[in-house]
């Protein structure tokens, strides 16, 4: 009992430095936003206590209906992008291919690439008049795309980068997952006659519901929060076309100095991300239940 205790004792000595950096850098600002969000606060002079009035004010704002709807839209191109793109990634790099291994790498390396980095790249190479990718539609005689000019197609092109910067990520889970398929189940499809298209629907797929779940799920928080490569790429232009939620509270907090409505948006964010991760779980918990 009292080696027990010993160690318990020891082993919160070692994480203690951690916990503490955990609570200064998340707990404690992730309390006190709570607090500003009930708050009128510009950030510098005295802060008054409004109440809900925050909260209220943004679900009586236009402007925040039309960044929730290009959020979502957002999120969900991403969602179902990189997760089609990574599963057939992975299935591809799965097999004994020549070169396997720099292609796992290659598809990697945007994952671990900095984000607002890779949105200045994408920014000039998606560019109306020079960039390389309508340089090269207009090579095989397709004509250019107003990729950040036009509403239509900046809310897809945003989506691109995110699709980008995710699949990597969802291909390395994918393959991690893959591998351990019992090869019995190949065996069996194989004896059955079943082609390689139905192997993957029946065998590979069904098999990788949880890795895919926990994808979606993963994929939604993230991109539900999205804010770099779009600050850098069009600022949330034109005409509030990209204007995602994590540039309206940006916005709303440090450039119209609105922080505790910036803050109310950020609890805002947090309980759509909550709620939807609550219903993804119980939809696939019914899913599994009438299999």
């Amino acid at each position: 009992m009292l080696n027990k205790k010993r160690d318990n004792i020891i082993a919160y000595l070692f994480l203690s430095p951690a916990l503490i950096l955990f609570s200064f850098f998340s707990v404690i600002p992730i309390i006190y936003s709570l607090y500003l969000s009930l708050m009128k606060w510009d950030g510098f002079g005295a802060k008054k206590f409004v109440g809900l009035k925050n909260y209220i004010n943004i679900f009586k704002n236009l402007e925040f209906y039309n960044s929730l709807f290009i959020t979502i839209v957002y999120t969900i191109l991403v969602t179902l992008g990189s997760i089609i793109i990574g599963i057939i990634l992975a299935s591809l790099l799965n097999k004994d291919v020549r070169g396997k291994v720099f292609f796992r790498t290659a598809y990697f390396m945007p994952v671990v690439t900095a984000t607002a980095a890779a949105g200045i790249v994408w920014k000039y190479m998606l560019d109306p008049s020079q960039g390389i990718v309508n340089k090269f539609l207009n090579y095989i005689h397709l004509p250019s795309v107003p990729w950040l000019i036009h509403p239509f197609w900046v809310v897809i092109s945003i989506s691109l980068v995110g699709i980008w910067k995710r699949i990597g990520f969802n291909m390395i889970i994918y393959l991690s997952a893959m591998q351990s398929i019992p090869g019995a189940l190949y065996e069996s499809a194989d004896i059955d006659g079943a082609t390689k298209f139905e192997k993957f629907k029946y065998v590979t797929v069904p098999f990788l519901r949880p890795t895919t779940l926990l994808l979606i799920i993963m994929s939604f928080i993230d991109s539900f929060q999205v804010f770099d490569h779009v600050y850098v790429m069009t600022k949330g232009g034109p005409m509030g076309a990209s204007d995602v939620l994590g540039l309206y509270m940006y916005r709303e907090g440090f450039s119209i100095g609105n922080m505790g409505y910036a803050s109310a948006v950020s609890w805002v964010i947090f309980i759509f991300i909550f709620l939807a991760t609550i219903i993804q779980f119980k939809l696939n918990k019914k899913g599994g239940e009438l299999e």
